[in-house]
């Protein structure tokens, strides 16, 4: 198609509940939300329709409990808590693990070659944050016999001191909704916690990184970068001047 110069559209599983992504570059980081599909086929867009359009597909998705992927029933906080051993005044960190074989890690994760690497560069930014604690939850899709490499790090946050647990049968929308930040490789998880209002952290490169509303790792083992997380996650508040902080190296 491309040497006959026949426009493509790729296609993909959505962030949403029965949604594909369709745009005219591979699925990554190098999309962005830009133009919807009907306004690059007709001449006149209308920018209070499609905004109207969007704010409905948000509110249809913050109204029921489906996910991106299939969910376990839904639970009380006071349910996840006791059963994470979690006190009711501690803060909860979600880190959202992701398929170690998918296109995401192996393309778009320049600074973490695994899930294990991510979650112990977070619980090395969460050493000495009083009233925290990390909860992990593999991939849906993923077998149990890749948690072994998240089993280590929450023994690594053992014995730093650092509350982690492993949980695979929580509801992602609880998991999300009980926390302060939600940590993410690239997963879709991050764009549906933004939409719960909740701080996000971006491990690679993602569609919805960069943007200014999200913590983006720059490196994995620099100790000046794991205290710049310490301090996001100590006070997670994020803004694009601080964004653009970052990047230039400021504290």
């Amino acid at each position: 198609a491309q040497n006959c110069g026949v426009p493509i559209l790729f296609a993909e599983r959505g962030p949403f509940p029965c949604s594909v992504f369709l745009a005219g570059v591979p699925i990554g980081p190098e999309m962005k939300f830009t133009k919807a599909l009907d306004e690059t086929l007709i001449a006149q867009p209308n920018e209070a329709r499609d905004q109207g359009a969007l704010d409905g597909l948000i509110a249809r998705y913050l109204k029921h409990d489906q996910s991106a992927w299939e969910q376990p029933p839904r639970e009380e906080e006071a349910v996840l808590r006791k059963r994470w051993g979690i006190p009711e005044d501690y803060r909860i960190i979600f880190c959202a693990a992701q398929r170690p074989a998918d296109a995401n890690m192996l393309l778009h994760s320049p600074h973490f070659s695994s899930n294990g690497a991510f979650i112990r560069h977070i619980i090395s930014a969460m050493r000495g944050l009083p009233k925290t604690a990390l909860v992990i939850k593999p991939h849906p899709k993923e077998s149990t016999s890749s948690d072994q490499e998240i089993m280590d790090a929450v023994e690594m946050a053992r014995q730093l001191g650092v509350m982690a647990v492993c949980d695979r049968t929580v509801n992602i929308k609880d998991a999300i909704e009980v926390s302060t930040v939600v940590a993410s490789i690239n997963s879709t998880t991050g764009l549906e916690a933004l939409l719960h209002g909740v701080q996000v952290v971006v491990g690679g490169e993602s569609y919805y990184s960069h943007q200014g509303f999200t913590f983006d790792v720059q490196c994995s083992d620099d100790a000046a970068e794991i205290a710049r997380l310490h301090d996001y996650i100590k006070n997670p508040q994020y803004s694009s001047s601080q964004q653009e902080k970052g990047k230039r190296g400021g504290a």
